[in-house]
């Protein structure tokens, strides 16, 4: 299934609102200061009465640190053919809750006569007599819900806004300040009519 991503076509507004690695081993040394590190320490030895006995202890900065970690040890023993051997393994599992932002932004990659500023969040024309577009930084989830909030009118022609997907990504494509000019993977809602590829699907969808 071909990935979508939203677009926006400015025609008539300046500016509209849209309502967000693995880490690398050269990001991710062992060897640094801020590392979260947990220190395990096993002692196996004899006691008085000559019993083995096995002490462990764990320690960690939690300084500054939300994130939750469990420790599992299983300590286990034999004999065999004289030999006493103890085993012990562990486990040490992060149980942190991982917030993933997955709010919607524009891709910082625009057309020509666009601007992305707000971090993202906000998209203006540069020439007012001209359109503008631009996607979103992300495909679309399954189902996801979005919001598009018009901040300011320059003008009064009988231009409008467009919105609409399409199977390009901005990685991929120039994008045009008109996205009607894309013969292919883009429907759009335009004025009153629904485009597909720069054709009409449905015109005077609004009566419709």
């Amino acid at each position: 299934m071909e990935r979508l991503f939203l677009f926006l076509l400015i025609t008539i507004f300046t500016s509209h609102s849209l309502n967000r690695s693995e880490a690398s081993p050269e990001n991710c040394g062992i060897d640094g200061a801020e590392n979260d590190l947990l220190s395990l320490t096993v002692t196996n030895r004899r006691n008085e009465s000559g019993e083995w006995v096995t002490w462990f202890s764990a320690s960690r900065n939690t300084s500054g640190i939300t994130n939750n970690i469990d420790v599992v040890l299983i300590r286990s023993s034999s004999t065999c053919r004289g030999n006493h051997f103890v085993n012990i393994k562990g486990t040490i599992k992060d149980t942190s809750t991982i917030n993933v932002d997955h709010r919607l932004f524009f891709h910082k990659k625009c057309s020509n006569n666009a601007a992305i500023t707000n971090n993202g969040q906000t998209l203006q024309r540069i020439k007012e007599e001209e359109t503008a577009s631009a996607l979103t930084h992300r495909p679309l989830l399954d189902d996801e819900v979005f919001t598009v909030r018009f901040d300011k009118r320059r003008n009064k022609s009988n231009q409008a806004l467009g919105i609409g997907i399409t199977t390009h990504s901005p990685d991929a494509i120039d994008l045009p300040n008109h996205m009607n000019t894309l013969k292919s993977g883009t429907w759009m809602f335009y004025h009153a009519n629904l485009y597909h590829n720069s054709a009409v699907l449905v015109s005077n969808i609004l009566k419709t």
